[in-house]
């Protein structure tokens, strides 16, 4: 389906199931997740064409003082993280 011609509620149902879903299943799994040195396996999605690589964006522009949570399992690499955030993608 065309984006012109596609319902943007039918779009909100599939992010909530493929997306936010699996989102919200790690969030609260995380910590289990990673004592364990489990892994999230996700099945049924087919990727059809795969692009890599950054393009420049503004989609963080209003995001650069973000910080992460104070407990986050990422705390000890929080200086990675905002260099990450703060980068010129290409650069």
């Amino acid at each position: 389906m065309t984006a012109a011609d596609t319902e943007i509620r039918e779009v909100e149902k599939m992010f909530a199931v493929n997306v936010f879903g699996p989102m919200r299943m790690f969030r609260f799994f995380h910590r289990m997740l990673v004592e364990s040195k489990g892994v999230v396996v996700n099945i049924g999605v087919r990727v059809v064409n795969v692009i890599s690589g950054e393009v420049g964006t503004n989609i963080l522009k209003s995001d650069l003082n973000r910080r992460l949570p104070v407990d986050s399992l990422y705390i000890p690499i929080e200086d990675t993280f905002v260099s990450h955030v703060r980068r010129t993608p290409g650069m």
